[in-house]
Order: structure tokens, then sequence, then C-alpha cells
């Protein structure tokens, strides 16, 4: 029970860490346009999350735990590349 606790607290506070990096990354943008970029932000957070809850439920009908992990490791897996390509694509611009 100990460790559900300490991974649920590990959790929540990774989430919000990568919740005010992304507004920092995102203020600086066009920190004049603040309202309009967080309103785009949380609604897009939002959707993700609703989104996440609708896949991952989906999984676990089907699959149980196993089905879960592995859309996670899929969704992971797919962020990566994005971030890498952008990661790359900017080092060539640059």
């Amino acid at each position: 029970m100990l460790a559900l606790i300490v991974g649920i607290l590990v959790l929540d506070l990774t989430v919000q860490g990568v919740h005010i990096t992304n507004q920092t990354v995102i203020y600086r943008v066009k920190p004049e346009a603040r309202n309009r970029l967080t309103a785009g932000y949380m609604t897009s957070y939002f959707i993700g999350g609703a989104a996440g809850s609708l896949i991952s439920a989906s999984a676990w009908q089907h699959a149980g735990w196993t089905g879960v992990c592995a859309i996670g490791a899929i969704v992971a897996t797919l962020n990566l590349l994005v971030w890498w390509r952008g990661y790359h694509r900017q080092d060539a611009i640059h």
C-alpha cells in the first residue's frame, strides 16, 4: 500500500512539473497572448486527457493491465518520436 501511495505522489508531482514546463514554453512564444495561449493549451490538455481515458478504458476491457500498459508505451513512444523529429528540425533551421 505504501508503494501505491508513493507512486501516486511521484506521478502527481511529475505531471504538475510537466504542466508548468509546458506553460512556460508556450508563454515564451507570444507573451502578449497569454490568455489565448492558455485557453488553447488547456483545451488541448483536456481533450487529450479525455481521449486517453477513452482509449485506456477500451484497452482495459479488451486486454486488462497488459493492454493499458501497451497503450501507454505506444503513446509514450509516439510522443518521443514527435519530440525527436521537432528537435532535429530545429537544429537544421539554426
